[in-house]
């Protein structure tokens, strides 16, 4: 099982609608990912922040998901 944050730092460019309207829709980019088990959005309006937790699992051994 590997787990994966990703974090986008806005600064002056932060938009907040426009960061929940792409989670909202996220969905599809991320359908048929090979060994994608969950994924949660979070957003930090405050520190104009936005998270991605990814968890990645393999049935079989390991496997690379990072190219």
């Amino acid at each position: 099982m590997i787990g994966v944050f990703v974090t986008f730092r806005y600064g002056d460019n932060f938009d907040e609608r426009a960061v929940r309207k792409f989670a909202e829709t996220a969905r599809v980019r991320f359908e048929g990912m090979p060994g994608l088990r969950s994924k949660a959005f979070t957003l930090n309006a405050g520190k104009r922040e936005a998270a991605n937790f990814l968890r990645l699992g393999f049935r079989g051994g390991r496997q690379s998901v990072l190219h």
